[in-house]
C-alpha cells in the first residue's frame, strides 16, 4: 500500500520558501474527485517559534522507541520517561545512562 502512494507523490522545490525561514513546508493533496487539501508551516514541530507540549515531546518519544534496535523493556521506557520530564531535579543526569542500555 505504502509503496503505491510514493509512486504518486512529487515533492518540488521552491526556492522561494527559504525567505520563510529554517523549515517551512507546504503540502498539497490532490484528489481524485478534483478537490484540494493544502497545509502550509513556517516552522516544523519542535523547532524554536514552534515549541512541542509534554504530549507532543511524549509521542515523538514513544515514536523513537518503537524503532529502536533493540528493544527497551517498558518500565525503563516509563523511568526514563518520567525522569527526562522531570530532569530538573535529577542530582546527576549520568542516572539515564543505565536505562539506555539494554
Amino acid at each position: 500500500m505504502a509503496t503505491k502512494i510514493f509512486r504518486r507523490v512529487d515533492v518540488i522545490m521552491d526556492p522561494a520558501m527559504e525567505t520563510r525561514g529554517h523549515t517551512p513546508v507546504d503540502m498539497r493533496a490532490r484528489m481524485k474527485d478534483g478537490g484540494e487539501f493544502f497545509r502550509r508551516m513556517d516552522i516544523a514541530p519542535g523547532f524554536p517559534g514552534n515549541p512541542l507540549s509534554q504530549e507532543e515531546h511524549k509521542a515523538r518519544f514513544l515514536d523513537c522507541i518503537a524503532y529502536a534496535k533493540k528493544p527497551i523493556q517498558k518500565d525503563k521506557v516509563d523511568e526514563i520517561g518520567e525522569r527526562v520530564a522531570n530532569i530538573e531535579r535529577l542530582n546527576d543526569i549520568r542516572s539515564l545512562i543505565p536505562l539506555l542500555l539494554t
